[in-house]
């Protein structure tokens, strides 16, 4: 595999500008703590196959490529232990990836295509910042901890280009989905499995959501939760695990 060590000066790889880094279909790529790789003022192409998977993980991840820091099982994963893939280029591309152990396993602000990657106990699955947007589809977000969010936007007065939501799969995060403070830009969450999180939609404050045609069910607090008054939630045409629809124990 290859590893990316850490440097105090760039935690990890930036892509310089006008350069292309192109990561081949069965590549592993592991991290070091506190490392990260940032198409910066370049761009990333990393796409793998359904049989080749690109893997990026922990250095402490002797599950896949071996024990690559030679120390037997005294360490292992863990969240957050490297920060993750930052797509700041709208050309990069993540396809047939799986993202392992990362704090933000992609982090982004552009209108972006992904579709069709693994993502596994990270902090957070896709950290969303103002600008983001496009098209967030076929993907797997799983946690096995019930902690952290597998799609997160926070902060202050964020806008967001128009996003799509479509045909993933979350399971076993605190959030499935978080947001907090969207002031623009339109959220369509369709056609996706949520299940065995404490809450499958979390949404604190602002946006213009849309939820359908989604399987929402068998998680542990609440299927969606809006705190969000002024404005209702358009989740209309979903399952949420039985055929009378949500529930609520006091109404």
């Amino acid at each position: 595999p290859y590893v990316v060590k850490f440097h105090v000066w760039t935690s990890g790889i930036r892509v310089e500008a006008g350069a292309t880094l192109t990561i081949e279909p069965g590549v592993v790529v592991k991290f070091e703590r506190g490392t990260a790789l940032s198409s910066g003022d370049g761009k990333i192409v990393a796409l793998g196959t359904s049989a080749e998977p690109i893997i990026f993980t922990a250095l402490t991840d002797d599950t896949i490529a071996g024990d690559t820091n030679g120390d037997g099982t005294a360490t292992q994963p863990e969240v957050a232990f490297w920060l993750g893939v930052r797509l700041r280029n709208s050309a990069d591309r993540l396809e047939f990836t799986e993202l392992r152990y990362g704090d933000f396993c992609i982090d982004s602000d552009q209108v972006l295509i992904i579709k069709n990657n693994k993502f596994l106990d990270c902090g957070a699955g896709i950290n969303i910042r103002s600008g983001f947007g496009g098209q967030v589809s076929d993907n797997e977000f799983t946690n096995t901890h019930h902690n952290f969010s597998a799609v997160f936007s926070s902060g202050f007065f964020k806008s967001l280009e128009d996003v799509v939501f479509e045909r993933n799969h979350f399971s076993g995060w605190a959030y499935g989905f978080s947001f907090d403070d969207l002031i623009t830009g339109q959220v369509t969450i369709r056609n996706n499995e949520i299940t065995n999180n404490r809450f499958g939609f979390f949404r604190l404050s602002g946006g213009n959501f849309l939820l359908e045609n989604n399987n929402i069910f068998g998680n542990l607090e609440y299927g969606a939760i809006n705190f969000e008054l002024s404005s209702p939630l358009p989740a209309q045409n979903n399952w949420w695990g039985d055929a009378s629809g949500p529930f609520h124990p006091t109404l």
